[in-house]
């Protein structure tokens, strides 16, 4: 049974964070090219200990959820000019407001609410990718024949929402103050909405490059959903995946000790965490089960569309404000 300061402590708790880190594994695909020659589009690619794998750059990152807000929103939002501004209209276009913009002619930029990761490929680009050849026509009868780098992976991904900066517009700084002091432009309901949109917006997130032929499904596999306390980014950590050699070969797993020393770390600012899984994306979920179950807030793990429509519901403004 609770005691009294326990109920004190829980409602002091009020959400500044919400942080998103998911897995997913895709089909042949190429998410974000990289420089690639004349007619050679190659994937980007990093380095980790010597081997390459793929990754998607956080700018790409941003458009995709950027256009999976346009795509599920009823509202219009503003589109870049041929300089590069938006609207800058905080009050009213959801887009300015949670992904930030830069304003012409000043040094003035808004902060990004919204913060996003490269989503990093954990496994060797090296045996997961092919060339895919295409047949481009010109004027006439002549052509080209292009080559596209595709290739299959397991990318980890993750968001964090500033849900302070949400709906809300600096009034400049104050001498030795870490942050400005706030007018809100917007009322709680609106904030809470903007917020559950960025979380929509990764349960169904498409709009990746080169949908027309390759056609994507970048929505999560494995994910893990915080509302937070505190603001902090440690969350992203938790899903390692790592390849293993046994008797019986090559075994993709999740690393278990860093999954349950990273959810330990952020258990005590985190008011509810959300977990869903599904079974067939690496091989010791079995191992791994036990663990998220101790830690997800509802208990018996779901799969991760139900896992961030609970997050949803649990953003209100009993838990915000």
């Amino acid at each position: 049974m609770s005691n009294g300061n326990e109920k004190i402590k829980d409602e002091k708790m009020k959400i500044k964070n919400v942080n998103v880190v998911w897995i997913t594994k895709t089909d042949l695909t190429n998410l974000n090219s990289g420089e690639g020659g004349t007619n050679y589009t190659d994937i980007k690619k990093y380095a980790e200990g010597g081997i390459e794998k793929p990754y998607v750059s956080g700018q790409a990152m941003r458009f995709y959820l950027k256009s999976a807000i346009r795509r599920n929103s009823e509202k219009t939002f503003c589109v870049m000019d041929e300089k590069g501004n938006t609207c800058m209209d905080i009050a009213n276009c959801d887009l300015c407001d949670l992904f930030g913009f830069m304003k012409p002619d000043s040094a003035d930029i808004r902060v990004s609410p919204v913060k996003v990761s490269p989503a990093m490929g954990q496994l060797p680009a090296e045996g997961n990718i092919t060339d895919d050849l295409l047949l481009r026509f010109k004027s006439g009868r002549s052509h080209d024949m292009p080559t596209v780098e595709l290739g299959v992976n397991i990318y980890k991904c993750g968001v964090s929402i500033d849900c302070m900066r949400v709906g809300v517009e600096e009034q400049g700084n104050i001498k030795g103050a870490y942050m400005p002091p706030f007018n809100s432009l917007v009322n709680d309901d609106e904030k809470l909405k903007r917020i559950k949109e960025v979380i929509d917006a990764v349960e169904f997130i498409t709009d990746a490059s080169k949908q027309s032929r390759l056609m994507t499904d970048f929505a999560p596999d494995i994910v893990i959903i915080t509302l937070q306390s505190k603001y902090s980014h440690r969350l992203q950590k938790a899903l390692k995946v790592e390849i293993k050699e046994d008797k019986g070969g090559k075994k993709v797993i999740l690393n278990k000790k860093r999954l349950e020393d990273t959810l330990t770390e952020i258990k005590p600012f985190t008011k509810k965490m959300f977990i869903g899984i599904k079974e067939d994306i690496v091989d010791n979920i079995d191992e791994i089960k036990p663990i998220l179950e101790t830690f997800n807030s509802n208990g018996e793990i779901k799969t991760p569309f139900e896992a961030l429509e609970m997050a949803k519901e649990a953003c209100n403004t009993k838990n915000f404000f």
